[in-house]
């Protein structure tokens, strides 16, 4: 098991499952990926709808996932539709020989005028609400205008669903999208509430991995870029 999730493990005290019940009929694993890195990111202000293309960086984050993912068997690489997701998950079905489907099922989750705010500018607004502050970039329950988890892990799971069926046994599923939905998506598999103190990061070309075990899903990688720059935002 990866390190980062151990450490996910230690800070959630083991008083969350960390192996689930799903009926996803997929036998092998599903691995999620976040994009690699923009401009925007890389100023520091929350990124949704906007669509810049990788930065030099972000292209080299996409590069290094050819190899962190040589040892995966994906029979699909699904993108979402923004052109950062799209770049990175080109250069992932470059090294699998697979072409890239896009979804919007995929698409970062919406954040009305939220988005383009800095972290000072969330935390202000947040406090004015009597939203929670633990987590500026995850948990936005009382945001008004932005999509809330329940719904992004509906529209994953769906997607899921469709293209899980036919695949052989033991090939995986590679979902490159962003970080609200990745975040979102293992938390609400999860079943971790709402406001809980559990600060993960997935870093801009890092990614996740859900393995199988019998009747449940675990979650069982998560992994650091080696180019992933110091936290700003996100």
């Amino acid at each position: 098991m990866d390190d980062g999730v151990g450490c996910l493990r230690a800070q959630l005290h083991g008083s969350v499952p960390f192996a689930v019940r799903r009926r996803w009929e997929l036998s092998g694993r599903l691995i999620l990926v976040r994009h690699g890195s923009t401009s925007v990111n890389e100023s520091g202000v929350l990124l949704s709808a906007n669509d810049p293309p990788l930065s030099s960086r972000g292209v080299a984050q996409s590069r290094a996932l050819q190899s962190l993912l040589a040892a995966f068997r994906p029979a699909h690489i699904l993108s979402s539709p923004a052109v950062r997701a799209h770049q990175t998950a080109a250069k992932i079905g470059e090294s699998c020989g697979l072409t890239v489907v896009v979804d919007g099922a995929l698409s970062e989750r919406a954040l009305g005028d939220w988005e383009g705010l800095s972290r000072a500018e969330v935390l202000r607004r947040r406090k004015v609400l009597g939203a929670r502050t633990i987590d500026l970039t995850q948990d936005w329950e009382g945001c008004p205008g932005v999509e809330q988890d329940p719904e992004l892990h509906k529209r994953v799971s769906r997607l899921i669903d469709r293209y899980s069926a036919g695949i052989a046994e033991g090939e995986d599923i590679v979902l490159v999208t962003h970080a609200g939905v990745i975040k979102s998506f293992v938390c609400t598999t999860l079943g971790i509430p709402p406001g809980r103190a559990f600060p993960f990061r997935v870093t801009l070309g890092g990614f996740v991995v859900f393995k199988r075990q019998g009747e449940e899903w675990e979650l069982n990688q998560l992994t650091v870029n080696p180019h992933a720059a110091p936290p700003v935002i996100v």
